[in-house]
């Protein structure tokens, strides 16, 4: 007997130190276990639903009693809710741990949600993390040295987990003011932006000024002993630290923020995420500095904020659209800002990768085509604008059709003397028999690839309910749009699949009807007017255009 008991202690002692050890992976694989699916069945059985915006609800003719509901729809309710539990309590996993802490405090959350039916209710309701212990899971890995009991695994419930690190504090107060950091006064440790009787604003640049600064924070980066700072931080991206100086509501005097763009990390103190209005009003005083002018990843994420505003005016977007260090990716969302003016539209079709982000093709990465296509989206854009865009896209598109027939050419006549083999996916040959069939096949290919690149500006341009109908006529003039090209052997039209010819003449019908058709309705008519049986069975275009907005706005 004696030694059965020494084996069940062995094998529990073992299993608290496999606990300890998870990962935050198979902690997360867990959360869709049976004993997890068991606890959501038996809450829902209880009355448990969550109704209105909060999160799913049974279908509005459901009994309250959820055993008393169909198969299928128990299934589909079920389903909603795991999914729910596991996306809320992820939520209030602290980030700034380990992985195996990840896992570990994920493990235990679980176990705290399948036993108190009041906790599991609470996290589908998506409680605060501060009151569902986020804040003390954080404070226990981080200072678990100081803890009364240093294994999570003993920790019964919240409430001990709470009085735990509450009892931690004093002993984590005096080893933080203990610690000397000699470097947090060294020569740019501390850069200064303003310090005055109102606001101090600093950035971080070393661990020992994150310390000095973050005393009686829930940093991560302020922690001693700990190698957080070092994951945030780079010269070009530090911490912004903030303390309040002043009286002024809804803040007081000595509060404390801290900011790292890079990761878009706001916090307060207690190391939560800053209301709307902190972020705001510390973004605005960190603008006021010189800071922006210093580390453009400031001035980034200000555009960002200007870009995502539906009140943007024209002006600062054409602004904007001037700045030496704006992104091609910034440009495109200008473009399709729903406030941008003619003006900008038309200075950015002339737009050629002025940017350090751009990504495209080799030989397409310098006509912006991407941003074009925006352009020819956008409801801003004039008839001069299109006619702008349309003429640049040609010679664009042109261009580049002749740079890449001269360099196959080149490349033939290369092959021919030299080898080696021709590139296979061109259909070529195998050694250096090139023949003047394998250069026409491979121009072909070529053009088909720069076609398709190049067709969303055209058809776009062509559904824009700015395009004037002499522009429209005038395209139905031009080979590109309308006829083969006389040196190439293809089988497809120009442009793709689709002629845009076909477009133009649709759009130019629509209109003589009274119609203003947009590219959806365009393609839609082509579609029926070349599969006549198929459109008989379809419904009505206009209940058709319906359904498939309905479609977008459920999904």
């Amino acid at each position: 007997m004696r030694r059965f008991k020494i084996k069940i202690k062995r094998r529990l002692a073992e299993g608290r130190i496999l606990l300890s050890e998870i990962t935050f992976a198979s902690a997360v694989n867990n959360l869709s276990s049976k004993k997890t699916k068991k606890t959501v069945y038996q809450w829902l059985i209880a009355g448990g639903w969550i109704s209105g915006s909060r999160g799913p609800a049974p279908p509005d003719e459901a009994p309250e009693d959820f055993s008393a509901l169909p198969e299928d729809a128990k299934i589909i309710i079920m389903h909603a809710y795991m999914k729910r539990f596991k996306e809320e309590i992820l939520r209030l996993v602290p980030q700034d741990l380990e992985d195996n802490q990840k896992g570990l405090a994920l493990t235990w959350l679980n176990r705290q949600a399948r036993q108190d039916p009041n906790f599991f209710g609470l996290v589908l309701l998506g409680g605060t993390t501060q009151a569902m212990g986020t804040e003390d899971l954080e404070m226990f890995f981080h200072y678990q040295q100081f803890m009364g009991k240093k294994d999570l695994n003993e920790v019964k419930d919240l409430d001990e987990l709470e009085q735990v690190v509450l009892d931690a504090r004093d002993a984590i107060r005096d080893y933080q003011e203990s610690r000397a950091y000699k470097d947090a006064d060294a020569p740019g440790a501390q850069e200064v932006f303003r310090d005055d009787e109102e606001w101090k604003i600093v950035a971080i640049h070393n661990k020992g000024a994150a310390c000095q600064l973050g005393k009686g924070t829930n940093w991560c980066t302020a922690a001693p002993g700990l190698d957080y700072f070092e994951e945030y931080y780079k010269p070009e991206d530090p911490l912004f630290y903030f303390e309040q100086r002043n009286d002024e509501e809804p803040g007081s005097r000595g509060e404390k923020f801290q900011f790292h763009y890079g990761t878009e990390q706001f916090m307060t103190a207690d190391d939560q995420e800053v209301s709307g209005y902190w972020g705001d009003k510390l973004h605005k005083l960190l603008m006021q500095t010189e800071a922006p002018a210093k580390y453009p990843i400031v001035k980034k994420f200000e555009r960002k904020l200007i870009l995502s505003g539906k009140d943007t005016a024209p002006e600062i977007l054409e602004k904007m659209s001037a700045e030496e260090d704006i992104t091609y990716l910034e440009l495109m969302n200008i473009a399709e800002h729903p406030n941008v003016g003619p003006e900008t539209l038309q200075k950015l079709v002339k737009v050629r990768n002025p940017t350090k982000d751009y990504i495209g093709g080799v030989g397409k990465n310098d006509y912006g085509v991407g941003l074009k296509e925006q352009i020819a989206r956008s409801d801003n854009a004039t008839p001069e604008v299109l006619d702008e865009l349309l003429e640049d896209a040609a010679d664009s598109y042109s261009t580049m059709v002749e740079d890449n027939m001269r360099r196959i050419q080149a490349s033939h006549e290369k092959w021919k003397k030299e080898g080696p083999a021709a590139p296979s996916y061109y259909g070529g040959p195998e050694g250096p028999a090139l023949d003047e069939k394998w250069a026409t096949r491979a121009k072909s290919m070529r053009i088909l690839k720069l076609q398709d690149y190049f067709r969303p500006v055209f058809a776009r341009a062509i559904a824009n309910k700015s395009i004037s109908n002499k522009r429209l006529e005038t395209m139905l003039e031009d080979d590109l749009f309308g006829q083969l090209p006389r040196d190439v052997d293809l089988l497809d039209p120009p442009m793709g699949g689709v002629p845009l010819a076909r477009m133009i003449k649709e759009k130019l019908a629509g209109r003589r009807a009274g119609e203003e058709l947009g590219y959806v309705d365009i393609r839609s008519r082509m579609m029926r007017r070349r599969y006549p049986r198929t459109a008989a069975k379809l419904p009505p275009l206009d209940e058709a255009r319906t359904l498939q907005r309905w479609q977008q706005i459920i999904k």
